[in-house]
């Protein structure tokens, strides 16, 4: 029975070693008597282990030992022993330095580490008991530190020259004295560790500063930081920016560098990248000003005082916002006021909240004709695989925003204020059109700069005039969509003769949205264009399909709700004020007032007609709706359709008549001709204070 006892006991110690070789073991003070342990990882027991008492009569000793490279420390858990037993702690690796006796009267600190510091690096201990009651004894971790004496880690938040902020264990949790990191030294300022900085020029061979830490060059300048790396916060009260060799904390994935300087400077232009970078200045006046191109690959966020671009006289720069910008309640954006007319850029990937002011343009008046000669800043967003979002919640002032969103509409920009003065579009739109290199690729000059992708005009939004040329029009390419939900957009200021909206792509109106086109050339759907309305009032002169003959124009209408109030063609004579007379066209109404106040009124085979509606019916559905048909006192007005209206109601002169008529057909464009057809109605047929004139052809209602 004894041998098979001392078998269990090796085995049990030939266990734990191999525990041992596997990470952290059990010491059991009994188990592992009279030997000494050379960088342990564990925990240190009595004889009774994790959940048994020690024993009578018990006299055991070990020691354990850390390598010359390495620290050695011991945190008691818990601690309970009975009067007259006793651990004696030798602070040496030999018996005859006995300074600490833990007994039931005096027991060690609880959670607090004892890191070894004697010439041996070892703590040898001794339990004796004796022949009474016993109790559950201790748990201590014991641990092995590995220790780079040229690498300094925050041991807490503090100053950079106080001993105590640093400690040689990389953990952070055991205080290793190795001083103040100095010339040649590693730095490392782990999560929850602030250190700030109060003299100059520190010359560290490496700097980290992980999430969640922070390094604070207050007022000092002349750093020399060699490799400077981690994802948490550099602070600056000066634009100093250290003297460094590598800049993995400024690129993308890296860290924070915030400026919080009083009065007006300029950043250093040696710095052209930061992962995300903060302005945070002392006060609201003070001013941080870039002169060099920029990449941010993380955020841009001002909080306090005014982030300007100052490229001086005739110079332009760039930045590239890989994520959000975030303007706080005190934050600015600016251009310098200066006389040069230089066009600055800023792209943006991500989203762009205004609480403050963003200023792109330096004057608060209109640049229609781009002969301002003070600086501005084209704003673009081009994330291509995901939707932006514009909340302007302070002034934000633009002179042109770009939306370039990839190869179709997909992807949406929102615009949306919390106030109607919030918004401001004042730049160049008098571009003409370039019909080259055709649709998908057209370009787009002007201040709302569609180029592709949806951009939603949302709440308290205006765009007071989309083209200001005499002999231009506003482009809606194929891969665009321009959405009025619930803002307001003007097409022009003035009904120009070669004016016009063309839709290659869509216009969607929501929301109560208002679309306003007063161009002379009307809205003209070109190839496989939509027009849907959805609810709002949509007002225009015209509303056709192309008169350029070198493509197949054709398009779509969609209305569900609101009102269309078109309002008579005076300029075009081939076509109906509502003309969509090809079989490829497609109409679709399912609610919603179309109201046409006057039929073409100039010289041409439309002469007179207010509707042509002529799709194929497989391509076309009527299900609800009114049309408002208004016979004006100089002319009769004529509609030709083959669809089955649902509500039609015919108003105006006493003296004039709604006429079914044929359309005689047109050369160029080539418009088919159409006899005069029988009218449908669904629903409801009102004709009051004038009359309908059937010219032979046959009425049904219901």
């Amino acid at each position: 029975m004894r041998k098979l006892c001392l078998f269990f006991i090796l085995l049990f110690v030939v266990f734990s070693s191999v525990v041992s070789a596997w990470g952290q073991t059990d010491y059991e003070i009994d188990a592992y008597h009279g030997q000494t342990i050379l960088d342990p990882n564990g925990y240190f027991y009595d004889s009774g282990g994790n959940s048994m008492n020690y024993s009578n009569r018990e006299g055991y000793w070990m020691i354990f030992q850390a390598s010359p490279d390495k620290v050695l420390s011991i945190t008691f858990e818990t601690f309970s022993v009975r009067s007259n037993d006793n651990l004696y702690v030798y602070d040496s690796g030999d018996w005859s330095n006995q300074n600490i006796t833990y007994s039931s009267a005096n027991s060690p600190q609880i959670g607090i580490p004892y890191v070894v510091s004697n010439p041996d690096n070892a703590l040898g201990f001794y339990f004796v008991s004796d022949n009474r009651n016993v109790r559950p004894g201790w748990r201590a971790k014991v641990e092995t530190i590995i220790i780079n004496k040229n690498h300094f880690y925050s041991y807490q938040s503090g100053n950079w020259d106080t001993n105590t902020t640093w400690t040689l264990d990389p953990s952070g949790t055991v205080f290793v004295d190795g001083g103040v990191p100095g010339a040649g030294d590693q730095v490392t300022i782990l999560n929850g560790r602030d250190v700030s900085v109060t003299t100059s020029n520190k010359d560290i061979t490496a700097v980290e500063i992980e999430k969640g830490g922070s390094l604070d060059l207050t007022l000092t300048t002349g750093h020399t930081f060699g490799d400077i790396a981690g994802q948490g916060l550099l602070r600056l009260a000066t634009t100093d920016f250290p003297t460094i060799t590598s800049d993995a904390f400024l690129q993308a994935g890296g860290g924070t560098v915030e400026y919080y300087f009083s009065g007006n400077r300029t950043l250093e232009t040696s710095v052209t990248q930061y992962n995300n970078l903060v302005v945070n200045l002392a006060f609201n006046t003070n001013r941080a000003a870039i002169a060099n191109n920029l990449t941010i690959s993380g955020d841009l966020t001002i909080n306090r005082g005014s982030f300007r671009i100052d490229a001086g006289d005739r110079n332009t720069i760039s930045i590239d916002l890989q994520n959000n910008l975030l303007i706080n309640n005190n934050g600015i954006f600016e251009i310098a006021d200066r006389i040069g007319r230089n066009t600055h850029s800023l792209s943006i990937k991500g989203d762009f909240v205004n609480n403050g002011q963003a200023l792109f343009f330096g004057v608060n008046t209109t640049d229609y004709t781009g002969t301002s000669w003070v600086d501005r800043c084209d704003v673009t967003f081009n994330n291509q695989i995901k939707d932006q979002s514009v909340q302007m919640n302070g002034l934000t002032r633009f002179y042109r925003i770009v939306i370039d969103k990839g190869v179709d509409d997909t992807y949406i920009l929102n615009l949306d204020a919390s106030a109607s003065g919030n918004f401001e579009l004042l730049g160049q739109n008098n571009y003409n059109f370039n019909s080259t290199p055709g649709p998908g690729n057209f370009a787009n000059n002007n201040s709302l700069g569609l180029l592709a992708g949806t951009v939603r005009i949302g709440t308290n939004v205006s765009i007071p005039c989309l083209s200001s040329a005499s002999s231009g029009t506003y482009w809606i390419d194929s891969d665009a969509s321009l959405w009025v939900d619930g803002g307001t957009v003007v097409s022009s200021l003035s009904s120009y003769n070669l004016q016009a909206v063309v839709v290659y792509g869509k216009i969607k109106l929501s929301s109560n949205g208002f679309f306003t086109d007063i161009s002379s050339q009307g809205v003209v759907m070109r190839e496989t264009s939509i027009l849907q309305i959805d609810n709002g009032v949509f007002d225009a002169n015209i509303i056709r399909t192309s008169s350029w003959t070198n493509s197949v124009h054709r398009g779509t209408f969609i209305m569900y709700g609101g009102n269309l109030v078109l309002h008579g063609n005076n300029t075009i004579g081939d076509h109906a004020t509502f003309s969509l007379p090809y079989p490829d066209n497609v109409f679709i109404m399912s609610g919603g007032n179309i109201t046409i106040e006057n039929p073409t009124s100039v010289f041409g085979a439309a002469r007179g007609f207010s509707l042509m509606l002529n799709p194929d019916l497989g391509n076309s559905s009527i299900t609800g709706g009114t049309v408002n048909v208004i016979v004006p006192t100089t002319r009769d007005a004529v509609i030709n359709t083959n669809m089955k209206l649902w509500n039609l109601n015919i108003t105006g002169s006493n003296t004039r008549s709604l006429v079914l008529n044929s359309y005689a057909g047109n050369a160029s464009p080539p418009i088919p001709a159409q006899p005069a057809q029988d009218l449908v109605v669904q629903s409801n047929l009102t004709v009051s204070t004038t009359t309908l004139n059937a010219n032979n052809q046959n009425v049904t209602v219901g």
